[in-house]
């Protein structure tokens, strides 16, 4: 039995010595999780060989041990399923590496910042700051969306003008709005369209990729454009309705 315990306490000592050097920093803690249930599966199996082999060389009856082990395996097999299941979903996660500490991502249908990846769970942060566990069964078998993975932010969406608004003025706002964006250094692949007839404007479809994966700073960049083209809109009803109403004015040749 003392042998049982040294062997267990000598794999975690050697465990917790390994995950302890500078390869396993912040960007490698799934390895670090690996790499520390890995040592005390391997001290346990030692500890277990060693039991077995020294109960033979002192003599003592390991032929019934490796009986009862058969039997009952079966039954402990049916209890551990479960965990094994969540074990193989953990060790899939590490081989795929879809998603690591510290990324915003939405896993097993629910959306937040990974908090810890272990061999049987993953636990994720939620924005109302909700702690959630999810079995490694379940992200292993569900979508993973990555969200920290993005090289750019999209930027997508519609504004109206009025129908009064004559085609001179619709494009010359549309010009506006695109010279807007591409004075922005921020921003990439910049589309204003009119694409439509609305139910009570004409619809501009405005598109555009931000340079940039923070999603403060996107913020940021997003609210500054969506305040100038709110000016340029402004600027353009106002004078689209007087032009309307000059037209009104006019007095009609009979």
């Amino acid at each position: 039995m003392l042998h049982f315990i040294l062997e267990l306490a000598f794999f975690n000592a050697l465990g917790r010595s390994v995950i302890a050097s500078s390869y396993f920093d912040e960007d490698h803690l799934l390895e670090a999780t690996i790499s520390r249930n890995g040592f005390r599966i391997l001290g346990f199996a030692a500890a277990v060989t060693l039991l077995y082999v020294g109960g033979q060389r002192i003599g003592l009856p390991t032929g019934p041990l490796v009986a009862s082990l058969g039997i009952g395996g079966l039954a402990i097999s049916l209890g551990v399923q479960p965990y094994l299941k969540n074990l193989i979903g953990g060790i899939i996660l590490f081989a795929n590496r879809p998603v690591k500490i510290g990324d915003f991502c939405e896993l097993g249908g629910v959306t937040g910042t990974v908090e810890d990846i272990g061999l049987r769970t993953t636990s994720i942060r939620t924005p109302d700051r909700n702690l959630v566990i999810i079995p490694n069964a379940v992200v292993s078998e569900s979508q993973v969306v990555n969200y920290s993975r993005r090289d750019r932010r999209l930027i997508q969406f519609i504004v109206g003008l009025r129908y009064e608004t004559p085609r001179r003025q619709l494009m010359d706002t549309m010009s506006k709005i695109k010279s807007c964006l591409d004075f922005n250094e921020m921003l990439t692949n910049e589309r204003v369209r009119f694409i439509g007839f609305g139910k009570s404007s004409l619809d501009i479809e405005i598109f555009a990729y931000v340079l940039t994966t923070d999603h403060a700073e996107f913020l940021e960049i997003q609210e500054s454009i969506l305040v100038k083209i709110k000016e340029i809109i402004e600027v353009s009803d106002s004078e689209s309705l007087k032009e309307s109403n000059k037209s009104m004015e006019e007095p009609m040749s009979i």
